[in-house]
């Protein structure tokens, strides 16, 4: 009773510490055109893509859950043969094939990994336009903290990504050549009046890290294509010597006007003397 106790126990830790391990990644967005075709991959880690039951769901804007596609060793799906799965296991890899694409696909398609008779895992989701509109490129504004604002511990940067059409892949910051992968926060897209969308992005970096010489990149990825801003950190030992040049200016022209009404007060005085 004691050793089927014992491993049970052992079971269950090593089955939770497999499923711990489990991750699904998906791109954040995607876009396509009616009567297209389009590719959606979900890359897996921490089990045997090979041996696993897997599936795609999606989810219309204002709908429910709806179920795709399942995959194990054949595909069984609802679409077919508009939409079907398949693996590949030499790269880990779980994609959904797409053709004949209508406006009415739109939608967010995840990908999810069944354990133990449920959908356990998921991807964080890709969101698919489809759309007829030609695609609008994004402006770029860089933004960097002012020297007012200038934190001697950290330098701030911020990239204004403005009046783009369909969705923004993905926002990434470079120091030079090297991802940047900590201290950055991407906020939510916003649409306005005109249909187009606007989001933005910030980067913190410790001062110790931001290296002044280097040129810091905003890219954006939109629609296949790829467009940089590139920005710099503040010099802001100028404010300091601003300061102190005009410390030095006012006190001179202090002193200068100081003296200046002390010879005019001398000079009544004078006047006044030779006057009684």
């Amino acid at each position: 009773m004691i050793v089927s106790t014992l491993f049970l126990s052992l079971l269950l830790t090593f089955l939770s510490c497999v499923q711990s391990e489990v991750v699904l990644t998906q791109p954040e967005a995607e876009t396509g055109r009616p009567a297209g075709s389009l590719k959606l991959t979900c890359k897996t880690s921490g089990f045997d893509l090979s041996s696993s039951y897997m599936h795609w769901v999606r989810q219309v804007p204002g709908q429910g859950l709806e179920w795709l596609v399942y995959y194990y060793t054949s595909s069984s799906n609802n679409y077919a043969p508009a939409i079907y799965a398949s693996k590949d296991t030499s790269k880990n890899i779980f994609t959904l094939d797409m053709g004949n694409l209508k406006i009415k696909d739109t939608a967010i398609y995840s990908c999810a990994m069944q354990w133990s008779g449920y959908f356990d895992y998921w991807g964080q989701g890709t969101m698919v336009t489809v759309t007829s509109e030609t695609p609008s490129p994004p402006k770029l504004y860089g933004l960097v903290s002012s020297c007012q604002e200038h934190n001697t511990s950290s330098e701030i940067f911020g990239c204004l990504v403005v009046d783009y059409s369909t969705d923004v892949t993905k926002v990434t910051w470079k120091k030079g050549v090297e991802l940047i992968r900590t201290g950055l926060k991407t906020y939510p897209s916003v649409r306005n009046k005109k249909g187009t969308d606007t989001l933005s992005s910030q980067l913190t970096l410790p001062e110790s890290a931001v290296d002044c010489p280097s040129k810091i990149y905003c890219e954006v990825q939109h629609s296949g294509s790829q467009k940089s801003k590139e920005m710099s950190c503040l010099d802001c030992t100028w404010i300091a010597n601003y300061e102190d040049d005009n410390s030095i200016i006012w006190t001179t022209a202090s002193n200068f006007i100081t003296l200046f009404f002390l010879s005019i007060f001398y000079s009544a005085a004078v006047t006044l003397v030779k006057v009684k």
